[in-house]
């Protein structure tokens, strides 16, 4: 893999093909979370910072099937971001509850 450019003309980043850590390509933290009773979860990380952009993805078909709308549940998303946890936003649904996901968390651009 080539290494793409930024705005000067140097390299964006360096490739790894071993990065062996989360800050991997510029990422600040990762780990996993699971969708509680409440409408929202808490997700505790000391590494996450205001203003940083948290990506999430499920890791179970429970989780996928939220995130495509294939639930009577009305969906799921990051409702905001603070030095030290992010609240993600869901339905308090039996068909939510236990959905887990993987999350990853970049600095802002």
């Amino acid at each position: 893999m080539t290494n793409y450019p930024n705005a000067n003309n140097s390299p964006g980043y360096a490739y790894s093909p071993d990065p062996g850590t989360a800050t991997y390509n510029n990422a600040r933290t990762s780990g996993t979370f699971t969708i509680g009773a409440d409408t929202t979860t808490t997700v505790v990380d000391a590494n996450v910072k205001v203003g940083d952009i948290i990506l999430f993805t499920a890791n179970s078909a429970k989780g996928a099937a939220l995130v495509t709308g294939n639930t009577d549940a009305a969906g799921v998303y990051i409702a905001s971001v603070a030095n030290g946890s992010f609240v993600v936003e869901h339905d308090d649904s039996v068909t939510a509850q236990g959905s887990t996901f993987n999350y990853v968390a970049f600095p802002s651009f």
